[in-house]
């Protein structure tokens, strides 16, 4: 596993790294310029969690071989064609757009996740 990270590209996780610390400097600057309440979570906030977020997965997936999905690609894909449908069914309105899921408190775009499950099962 240590041989995986030394393969990893580092020039472009570096150039990633820099265009996210931009855009989360530009946005703790908007955050700080805004008069928002103490107890409300401010777009720099929401953002700093999904980069958190972000980096871990983008780590530990680009430690795993992709094709260990091999086997599992038609699956994937099939449950990426019922996760679309469900949009469908029990897709909610929000700012105009009925392509949203609506998990308790978490709002997510079931298309954002079928991108990347569509190259995965296509790669395989």
């Amino acid at each position: 596993m240590l041989g995986k990270i030394f393969r990893l590209d580092w020039i472009l996780i570096t150039a990633v790294l820099l265009l996210l610390g931009v855009g989360l400097l530009a946005l703790y600057s908007i955050s700080v310029s805004e008069k928002i309440s103490a107890g409300e979570m401010t777009f720099f906030g929401k953002q700093l969690a999904a980069f958190a977020v972000g980096i871990i997965v983008m780590f530990i997936f680009s430690l795993v071989d992709y094709h260990n999905f091999k086997s599992h690609s038609k699956i994937i894909y099939f449950l990426m064609i019922v996760v679309l449908l469900l949009v469908l069914i029990k897709g909610s309105l929000v700012r105009g757009t009925t392509g949203w899921i609506s998990i308790g408190f978490f709002n997510f775009q079931p298309v954002e996740m079928a991108k990347v499950l569509l190259i995965l099962s296509l790669a395989c």
